[in-house]
C-alpha cells in the first residue's frame, strides 16, 4: 500500500519540536487511505504502551554511524554546519 515511509523531528523553536510522517501510497494505497491511517494510528498506540523498543534504535544509530563513516567527502562548512546544529540537543 505504500511505496515509502518517512517519519522524523523537525526542530521549530527553543523547546519544541514537530513530529511527522510522510507516506508515499501506491494507488491501491491511495483507494485505502483509511487502512493506512488506522494502522498508523495502531502502532503509535503501541508505542505509547510499550515504549520504543532498543534494538530498533541500535540498528538506527549503527546505519547512521555507518553512513558517516563512509560518506563521500564534500564541503566541510555543510557538515560543519550540520553537526552544529545538532548540539543544541546534547548537554
Amino acid at each position: 500500500l505504500a511505496i515509502e515511509l518517512i517519519a522524523g523531528e523537525s526542530h521549530s523553536a527553543p523547546d519544541f519540536n514537530f513530529f511527522s510522517i510522510d507516506i508515499q501510497l501506491t494507488i491501491e494505497g491511495l483507494n485505502q487511505w483509511e487502512r493506512v491511517l488506522y494502522s498508523v494510528y495502531q502502532y503509535l498506540a503501541m508505542l505509547r504502551i510499550e515504549g520504543p523498543k532498543e534494538w530498533i534504535f541500535n540498528e538506527g544509530k549503527n546505519i547512521n554511524q555507518m553512513e558517516f563513516q563512509f560518506e563521500e567527502k564534500g564541503q566541510l562548512r555543510y557538515i560543519v554546519s550540520s553537526l552544529a546544529g545538532r548540539t543544541r540537543d546534547y548537554p
